[in-house]
Order: structure tokens, then C-alpha cells, then sequence
């Protein structure tokens, strides 16, 4: 995983987590949304059928806009690359794309999406 200085879940707002003071660059994992339409059975717990994450990464470069998204691009990249089929125990992660969130005072704030089916 790239070298992260803060790392952590939330919940709330991403205009309240991007407003946060923080050490950057910086990763918050933050679940988006799950499915029961077929609920599975793991060790006599349901489990959902599928998760979908966000993954607010953020990073902060005040010399350039260029260098600032060279820079966010390579911790997306790197990111992905250690998430790819990742075994939860539950299931496998798949990072899906990842979208700018916005700019804000050379901070940029990018969203990242990972599902996690169900994997019997």
C-alpha cells in the first residue's frame, strides 16, 4: 500500500472529511452501500450479498496542478493494484474506478469504488 499518513474509516459527509484537519496523503474507507436481496448464511451470521466501499483518498500539492495529479494518480494506481482481489473472508475486493471528488486549497480528494461479493 502507498505511504499513507492517516488512515481510517468514516462516516459522515465527504464535505465534512475533505474540511477535516489531517496529515496528508491520507485514505478513509467509507461503506457506500450493501445488498440483502440475496442474503448468505456464513458460520450462522447473514452476510450481504455484495458491498460496495468508497475509498476517499487525499493529497495535497501547493507547486503545481500538474505534479499534484501525477502524484494522486500514482497513489490511485498503487492503491488498486494492493486492493485488486484482496480476500476479506467474506469475499474478494474489487476496485471499480475512482473519480475526482473535488479541489480544494491544493488538496485533491478523489473517491474510489471497491465492491466485495459474497465468495462461499
Amino acid at each position: 500500500m502507498p505511504e499513507y499518513k492517516t488512515v481510517d474509516i468514516w462516516e459522515g459527509d465527504v464535505e465534512s472529511l475533505i474540511n477535516k484537519p489531517q496529515t496528508l496523503p491520507s485514505a478513509h474507507l467509507i461503506l457506500s452501500k450493501c445488498g440483502f436481496s440475496e442474503p448468505n448464511v456464513i458460520g450462522g451470521t447473514t452476510a450481504p450479498a455484495g458491498i460496495i466501499w468508497s475509498l476517499i483518498i487525499m493529497s495535497k500539492n501547493l507547486r503545481s496542478k500538474s505534479d499534484g495529479a501525477v502524484e494522486s494518480l500514482a497513489l490511485i494506481e498503487a492503491t488498486a493494484a494492493k486492493l485488486f482481489r484482496l480476500n476479506t473472508g467474506f469475499g474478494f475486493i474489487q476496485p471499480d474506478e475512482a473519480q475526482l471528488v473535488g479541489v480544494q486549497n491544493g488538496v485533491a480528494s478523489y473517491g474510489m469504488y471497491l465492491t466485495q461479493e459474497y465468495n462461499p
